[in-house]
């Protein structure tokens, strides 16, 4: 389903690394009225280092031009291989 947002919907930006899956980053809205939530847009990567990913999603971030209300992110990623590039970033917030 197509969707426009003036902005006063809230932004999510969510990250789970993968290992054995691609890992993805989704751009999501929530329309509070209803409950609902809208995907924006969804990035993907296969085989790609986390220190590579990072950079990406800094780009996507700044390409965005609005903070996000909240970002989640798989905190496994960060336990189990001590990489904190994309620790870094959702820390912003």
């Amino acid at each position: 389903m197509e969707f426009e947002t003036d902005g006063s919907m809230p932004l999510y930006m969510v990250y789970d690394h993968g290992y054995r899956h691609p890992a993805v980053y989704l751009e999501i809205y929530h329309e509070p009225m209803t409950d609902t939530l809208y995907v924006r847009n969804e990035h993907y990567w296969y085989d790609t280092r986390v220190e590579i990913v990072t950079e990406d999603i800094k780009d996507i971030e700044d390409r965005i031009g609005r903070q996000p209300h909240k970002r989640i992110a798989d905190s496994a990623i960060f336990a189990k291989t001590g990489v904190i590039g994309v620790a870094e970033i959702f820390k912003k917030n």
